[in-house]
């Protein structure tokens, strides 16, 4: 006989039936009959900095839940540098006592002889923050920025598996923190914020490693420098900031990688299977978008008049998005900058050919 599951959990997985089926669902089967790998984009990640595996644990005693405030006591009076202890059910942690408060009350007179043999269990937090140690660093700011004080103090016990591992401190959290956010400063661009040079070559370097089919876009501008030397940096900034979010409005996080290589310059890292159409749709948003960035003269006209690089005034369009795809397939690269070089080709064919879109298979590159 099956057991009835708590409130709230009955149907997360869907409404028990009546009688077995006979068939498994179409989506199931699709599900299961699925053969291609996908490599997630680790969009938040720069180094291994970010993780908790790279903290340095502190190998703190325990305690058990029936030890004494006099055993309590000895072991922090033998580790004078310790600042909480775990207290233990088994291999499990299930409260943190801070050495401070602690110490204050056993200093009291009459504690010892009164209280001393009495179980310490009582000053403890029975509500300790217990962290995975492969845990992400940036999802532990709820310690630091929490109201409840006893965290800053007490720190955090650190588990594997759910069992004890050691002792971290909110001081170590708070320069893990820094470090990760400044490693991830310096390969992501400060305008858009989106992936820099170094991440985008690691995704491509992870995707040629697993042997996985996927298509790189490389996306420029159409007479951007134009438009940015007759409105000004900050227009400039915000079509560039256009690009960033249209581009990730189409592509699907789970499965997509996108990155800012620098100036108007993106590269989209497709694995979803309509890539083609998401990548026609943010062609056509942006130049749907970006016209509200011209003063209406301009959008009357067509476009504007400005300097050319050789310092020659003539009419230029509308700014507008092309974007160069090259489909990678398994075995056909070695390394990201095979990769890189085929997409600026496709990049600037495209823009030579002045079209939206231009797929190139591996064969249109059999020069390279």
């Amino acid at each position: 006989m099956i057991s009835a599951l708590p409130t709230g959990r009955a149907f997360f997985w869907g409404r028990p039936a009546e009688l077995p089926r006979e068939r498994i669902e179409e989506q199931a089967l699709e599900v299961m009959r699925e053969r291609k790998i996908v490599v997630f984009p680790e969009l938040r990640r720069a180094s291994n900095a970010g993780t908790l595996n790279r903290l340095m644990v502190l190998q703190a005693p325990t305690l058990g839940i029936d030890a004494s405030n006099d055993e309590l006591a000895k072991v922090f009076l033998a580790h004078d540098k310790l600042h909480a202890i775990a207290l233990l059910d088994g291999t499990r942690p299930v409260a943190i006592i801070n050495r401070s408060s602690f110490m204050n009350e056993y200093s009291k007179l009459y504690y010892r002889e009164l209280w001393g043999r009495r179980a310490c269990l009582v000053h403890a937090n029975q509500e300790p923050r217990l962290i995975e140690q492969n845990h992400n660093v940036d999802e532990l700011i709820g310690i630091l920025t929490s109201d409840d004080q006893r965290y800053l103090a007490d720190g955090f016990i650190v588990t594997e598996n759910g069992r004890y591992l050691g002792l971290g401190t909110s001081d170590q959290l708070v320069r893990s923190v820094m470090e990760a956010r400044i490693e991830a400063a310096r390969h992501a661009n400060p305008l858009t914020f989106l992936p820099g040079n170094i991440p985008i070559s690691q995704h491509i370097e992870r995707l040629l490693k697993r042997g996985v089919d996927f298509v790189v876009c490389y996306a420029d501008l159409n007479n951007f420098k134009p438009f940015n030397d007759q409105y000004g940096y900050w227009r400039g900034d915000e079509m560039i900031r256009l690009v960033a979010r249209l581009a990730l409005a189409h592509c699907d996080p789970r499965r997509d990688f996108v990155g800012h290589v620098g100036g108007d310059d993106f590269i989209i890292l497709y694995q979803s299977a309509d890539w083609q159409l998401q990548c026609e749709r943010f062609i056509a948003k942006f130049a749907e978008c970006a016209v509200e960035l011209f003063d209406l003269s301009a959008c009357a006209a067509g476009g504007i008049h400005a300097e050319d690089r050789y310092g020659v005034s003539r009419f230029f369009p509308l700014t507008t998005i092309s974007v160069g795809a090259v489909k990678v397939a398994h075995g056909e690269y070695s390394n990201a900058q095979q990769v890189a070089t085929v997409a600026a080709r496709a990049k600037h064919d495209a823009k030579t050919h002045g079209v939206g879109l231009l797929v190139r298979d591996t064969a249109d590159f059999s020069a390279c």
